[in-house]
């Protein structure tokens, strides 16, 4: 017997199976096959389902209506709220804060108790800052890796990505090139900003901090940057068990 546990993100849903204190397996599926319950067969024994959903309400339903047919149980949506298994919210609402960047922030609070950066690479990039453990101080949402591209792809006649090369932190030397190099740069840039603007808040060196990445994007850019970084594919989900009170 296990727990479900559910990110529903903007492209992807994103699962984990909790059992015995620790994620057993984990995996994702596209919202375009998310309603197939032959894919949600790894489900059948789950007593218990927990999700975080930033797709709206209509991703939700679908995966309730599937798992209906798979196994027995409703899912239980968590909520951002003000303060958390220790962790203050920086958000005056703390419902206007994405509920799987919450989620994150919970997770990387738990692992250490020092001034700390969450970058969450999905199709927007989100980035958190938490100063102690304990207290979140807000952060900042830009348009992700791809979504970058796209973006600057739809809005000019002559820019165009023709070849999925791996981007790289040089000047680009064709116009693809530079379109992927700069949108990886653009995120760089937000990050270490980020960065700085924590060490400014809490009197922390750039060295006392950590870098945590997750998300579809998050081992590309761990891999790209230079400071103390670490890559986590499961800090939402984590962040779930820790809500549900299934971490100790």
């Amino acid at each position: 017997m296990s727990t479900l546990l559910l990110d529903i993100g903007n492209s992807r849903c994103k699962w984990g199976l909790w059992s015995e204190g620790a994620i057993t397996r984990s995996g994702a599926l596209a919202h375009e096959i998310v309603d197939d319950p032959a894919r949600w067969k790894f489900a059948s024994d789950v007593t218990r389902a927990i999700a975080c959903n930033v797709a709206g309400p209509d991703a939700a339903i679908a995966i309730e209506s599937v798992l209906q047919k798979v196994t027995n149980v409703q899912i239980e949506l968590v909520r951002t709220s003000a303060s958390h298994a220790g962790v203050s919210c920086a958000y005056p609402e703390p419902s206007r804060l994405g509920v799987d960047r919450w989620m994150a922030v919970l997770a990387v609070s738990r692992r250490q108790p020092q001034p700390a950066i969450v970058v969450d690479a999905g199709t927007a990039m989100t980035v958190d800052a938490i100063a102690d453990g304990s207290r979140h101080l807000g952060g900042y949402i830009v348009p992700g890796f791809r979504l970058m591209q796209n973006t600057l792809m739809s809005g000019t006649a002559d820019i165009l990505v023709d070849a999925p090369e791996p981007p790289d932190t040089e000047f680009g030397e064709s116009t693809s090139a530079a379109v992927r190099n700069g949108a990886l740069a653009a995120l760089q840039g937000t990050i270490l900003r980020s960065i700085t603007e924590l060490a400014s808040v809490t009197d922390a060196s750039v060295s006392e901090q950590n870098v945590w990445f997750t998300g579809g994007d998050g081992a590309l850019l761990a891999e790209a940057f230079e400071v103390p970084a670490q890559f986590e594919a499961n800090l939402v989900l984590e962040g779930l068990a820790i809500h549900a009170g299934l971490m100790q």
